[in-house]
């Protein structure tokens, strides 16, 4: 099935497939779905099992249903916001999770619109108009949120009811504070930049441009996406997958949904030859993942069950949203069905995506994103999603477990220091300069140390030099791409350079000044393999001033070529990297004089040591 999309038809399968489980858990005497998987969340159960039902019916949408299928979605919605009905809704609250569940439903009841005018009576549509004009009386999260309100109300007109232009007017000035360049968007007052910028605000958008008659909005709406769409395409493998990276990432084929929703803007063959493609193999890849569990619902996580990766939000009807991945189905007799899918076009091997602070290169058709200054304060393993060195198609990345080992951190592409019994990862790291060779960072893992970390972009090796401040002793942990550890084929360890071939996947480091070895990572810390392991560079830092270069590979092909560190020159306040000048960071009064303090401490013991044994 999943080998030959083209038609319609093929595409309805799938939708069908996914939706099937859900239906028979639908019931015209309730108004939600209680999912057997139970995922506790940061918002009420009774709002999970409205997630479920909202999430569903975005498939049913798009999705060809029976007559009784119909009338069941509707009995459950009428109930949902008739007041009298003991499984009422509720009222709606200020920042409720309601608030993002209420447009799949709103907009399933517009794409059925003649129906729902049929199956409805003036009572009932009345108790539908006043239970959705709620959302203009709430307070919504000030970021992506801010769509919810434009969405209901705009779909609430599209049913004859009475809504509210002047929050959808309030609500596209706030979104539109939020429009950086080059279509970009920051999600509220943050420094993420991840897929909420495609499967959120530009999904939202088109969504708005395919219903609205705004003519002067949607021109914004579809030249921003144009815009989007040339630095987005960075982000898939020729193979179909996107890079995985910041939250969300449960929602699986939503990956997809800004190219899915855009293609019903395109009538350019070629291009829309192109987005098929990239849908389409971005379909198989997940199709091959083991992401359904034994009833056929879709698992939280990543490529297979994992709750270590999920946020708090993340509910059992949370992955659904994969829908969105399937909106190009919007209209049945759309060109897109007619033609066939092209493959991955030819394209730069690296772009620099400043509004993002990304910069992404391909390599032998994999995708691999160098990240410098994104951030995010609230969600769990915030820091592993985020604040990486690289994130890459071909080995994911991982997410802690704990703090107390390495083996629990599993900090692949990334930094840890232990100073005494304690583990730190590197976070919060300070942004000092990006261009499109390399980006520059500060670490301050404890007071009086600091390290700048300077990464110098490439593929399929990059180079990473830390120079390291410290007032005290540490061991630094400077760790390479994650490979699969149930299918390891060979482990070659030798002078000063280390290599895992894993499943024709190949991670391997080069040491200038360190050691070498193998992290055995705990289970279910890569989002892509259960089962991983990486190598990594071990630094024993004394007290002092010294700088660490290594080297890192990441690619399918074995290496032939080596690094060249001769291009990297230190001197006392600069670094040269091939030929262009850096600074180091200062080392200050207090600094030189612990140094020196410390240096004198060492030589009385020396000579202590040296009196003794000659007596």
């Amino acid at each position: 099935m999943i080998n030959r999309l083209s038609t319609y038809t093929e595409y309805l399968e799938i939708v069908n497939c996914i939706l099937q489980p859900l239906i028979t858990l639908c019931n015209g005497t309730i108004t939600d779905i209680d999912l057997p998987q139970k995922h506790y969340t940061n918002y009420t159960i009774h709002e999970g099992r409205i997630e479920s039902f909202s999430r569903m019916l975005l498939g049913a949408s798009i999705a060809k249903q029976t007559e009784s299928q119909k009338n069941t979605f509707f009995s459950m919605i009428k109930n949902g916001v008739n007041p009298i009905s003991s499984h009422y809704w509720g009222n709606i609250s200020n920042y409720s999770q309601t608030i993002v569940e209420m447009f799949p439903i709103i907009h399933y009841c517009a794409r059925n619109n003649e129906a729902f005018q049929r199956y409805f009576t003036k009572e009932e549509k009345l108790n539908v108009g006043k239970w959705f004009y709620q959302i203009n009386n709430v307070e919504v999260c000030d970021n992506n949120w801010h769509f919810f309100p434009i969405l209901v109300n705009l779909f609430l007109d599209k049913l004859g009811c009475e809504y509210n232009k002047e929050i959808i007017e309030k609500s596209w000035k706030r979104i539109d504070c939020m429009y950086l360049s080059n279509g970009w968007y920051t999600d509220g007052n943050s420094q993420q930049r991840d897929y909420y910028i495609s499967f959120a605000f530009h999904f939202y958008s088109l969504l708005y441009a395919y219903y609205s008659d705004d003519t002067r909005r949607k021109d914004i709406i579809k030249q921003r996406a144009d815009e989007f769409a040339k630095s987005y395409i960075y982000f898939f493998a020729s193979s179909g997958e996107a890079i995985p990276f910041g939250r969300s990432l449960t929602y699986k084929f939503a990956h997809i949904a800004f190219w899915s929703i855009y293609s019903n803007f395109v009538t350019d063959r070629d291009l829309l030859g192109i987005i098929k493609g990239i849908i389409n193999r971005n379909l198989r890849w997940w199709l091959k993942q083991n992401i359904f569990d034994n009833n056929g619902l879709l698992v939280n996580g990543y490529a297979y069950e994992n709750p270590y990766m999920l946020e708090q939000y993340n509910g059992t009807g949370s992955p659904y949203w994969a829908f969105k991945g399937f909106y190009f189905m919007l209209d049945r007799n759309s060109l897109f069905f007619e033609i066939k899918e092209k493959e991955y076009p030819e394209v730069a091997q690296n772009i620099c995506i400043p509004e993002a602070y990304i910069n992404i290169r391909h390599c032998n058709g994999h995708s691999y994103a160098f990240v410098n200054g994104q951030s995010n304060r609230y969600f769990c393993n915030k820091t592993a999603k985020y604040e990486k060195f690289v994130y890459s198609t071909l080995f994911g990345f991982s997410v802690s477990r704990s703090f107390e080992t390495l083996e629990m951190l599993a900090p692949d592409n990334t930094l840890a220091v232990k100073i005494g019994n304690e583990i730190m990862v590197r976070n919060n790291a300070v942004t000092i300069y990006n261009d499109e060779h390399i980006q520059i960072s500060d670490w301050h893992p404890a007071p009086n140390i600091t390290i700048r970390s300077f990464i110098i972009i490439g593929t399929p090796w990059h180079t990473r030099i830390h120079h390291v401040i410290s007032n005290v002793d540490l061991i630094l942990f400077d760790c390479g791409y994650t490979t699969n550890a149930s299918n390891s084929s060979s482990k070659d360890i030798k002078d000063k350079e280390i290599k895992i071939c894993c499943e024709k996947k190949i991670s391997g480091a080069i040491t200038y000044n360190g050691n070498v070895n193998i992290l055995k990572c705990a289970p279910c810390t890569n989002i892509l393999f259960p089962n991983s392991e990486m190598p990594y560079i071990f630094y024993d830092h004394s007290i002092g001033c010294k700088t660490y270069i290594s080297s890192f590979y990441g690619n399918t092909k074995d290496y032939n070529e080596r690094p060249n560190f001769k291009s990297i020159k230190i001197k006392s306040k600069c670094i040269y990297i091939m030929g262009e000048e850096y600074p180091l960071p200062r080392t200050t009064y207090y600094n030189k004089l612990f140094f020196a303090f410390n240096h004198l401490c060492k030589f009385i013991k020396k000579v202590l040591y040296i009196l003794s044994y000659k007596q």
